[in-house]
């Protein structure tokens, strides 16, 4: 019982590091994910900017309503280079995000249960 005891409280001393190890890794790529963020917003402005500026022959404002705007905006979105594969790279971001929070979940009650497991094996059995 000793030697389990030992391999469980050895196991305990390395987890805070692994834990750590994920919440590091967590904020990596939150901190990518705010950037990609900043990305998509300043290219959404720019192509909101082309649809708010673009002019017909005669020199009026092609997009006359908000309406129309918007729908504008949706199509040339979706035409756009760089806007598609930045919001694919934002939700792979994401599931990332969400791996290493399940994996810091589960360090996490691995750890608080082998505190549990050792605290009940340290009680005397009142032999």
């Amino acid at each position: 019982m000793k030697e389990k005891i030992n391999e469980f409280a050895e196991r305990l001393l390395v987890l805070p590091d692994e834990i750590s190890t994920l919440q590091e890794s967590l904020i990596e790529l939150s901190d990518h994910l705010q950037k990609v963020d900043d990305e998509i917003s300043e290219r959404s402005s720019e192509i909101k900017t082309i649809i708010n500026n673009a002019l017909d022959d005669n020199g009026k404002k092609l997009y006359s309503n908000n309406e129309l705007r918007e729908s504008a905006f949706i199509i040339d979105s979706k035409n756009d280079i760089l806007l598609p594969t930045l919001n694919i790279e934002h939700t792979e971001i994401q599931r990332k995000i969400q791996r290493v929070k399940i994996g810091i979940e589960n360090l996490s009650n691995y750890q608080r249960n082998l505190r549990a497991l050792v605290s009940y094996m340290l009680l005397p059995t009142g032999d």
